[in-house]
Formats: structure tokens, C-alpha cells, sequence
């Protein structure tokens, strides 16, 4: 339907987003800036874990997100009132490497507020390193 869309909604991140993820040949009705966004590319938007603003979605809280020696720790709430999940990520791992395996049984997109933050993530942002958003260094990892 990308292809019958406005200008505006070709030039849309979000609206792009949702269209790559029903129909890969959508992207080629999205504005010229939009077809090179890595975010956007096929593979990275089926791939792409998180939910557009709006949308129904399960809510992972991650209460602390720390650089240690050997990559990142995390500590999440999954769902309201959920399971609490804590691990590790390698220095390379990304928004992507956590919101997939946040939502890892429950096949969802999910929202993900990250520590300090009032809102979710963008689904954009799902290529930044995990490593930007730690709000503290532990030396014992």
C-alpha cells in the first residue's frame, strides 16, 4: 500500500518500517534517503524486535544496564509485572541483540524503556551499540 501512500508517508520512517515488515518490495516506494537506511533494508526490518508507537506490544523495563570488563550487563523486566531476566552482552552487541532476546517466547515486537528514559526506544535506534546507553561501569565483569 506504500505505493499509493503520500509523499509524506514515503518519507516516513516509521510508516516505512511497518510496510517493510508486511511486504519487502514496499522499500522501492519509499523516498530515495529512505531505500539507503540500514534500518530499513529487508533483512534488518524482519529482523527488527521492536514496536512502533502505537502499537499493541509486550513492555520490557531494563533497570540496569552496566559496562563491565568483557561487554555490557543487563537486568529487565519483561511484561508488567513479569519475569525478571538478567545477563550478558559482548562490547559488539546492539539495541537489536537485546530486544531480540527479550522478546525471545513470547514472538512479539516489543516496547523497551531503557534506565532514565520515559519512552521507549525507537525501532531506528535498533542498530545503536548497547554499550551507549550504560549508565555506569562495573570493574568486576
Amino acid at each position: 500500500a506504500l505505493q499509493h501512500a503520500g509523499e509524506a508517508a514515503r518519507a516516513d520512517h516509521e510508516v516505512v518500517l511497518e510496510a517493510m515488515r508486511q511486504n519487502d518490495d514496499a522499500l522501492k516506494y519509499a523516498t530515495t534517503e529512505l531505500q539507503e537506511h540500514p534500518m530499513l533494508l529487508p533483512d534488518a526490518a524482519r529482523a527488527n524486535p521492536f514496536a512502533l508507537q502505537g502499537a499493541m506490544a509486550l513492555v520490557c523495563t531494563v533497570s540496569e544496564l552496566s559496562k563491565v570488563r568483557l561487554g555490557v550487563n543487563f537486568r529487565a523486566i519483561v511484561g508488567l509485572g513479569g519475569a525478571e531476566i538478567e545477563g550478558f552482552f559482548p562490547h559488539d552487541a546492539t539495541l537489536n541483540d537485546l530486544g531480540i532476546l527479550l522478546r525471545a517466547e513470547h514472538e512479539v515486537h516489543v516496547y523497551i524503556v531503557l534506565p532514565g528514559q520515559a519512552f521507549p526506544i525507537s525501532p531506528l535506534d535498533a542498530g545503536q551499540p548497547l554499550s551507549n546507553f550504560c549508565y555506569s561501569t562495573d570493574a568486576s565483569g
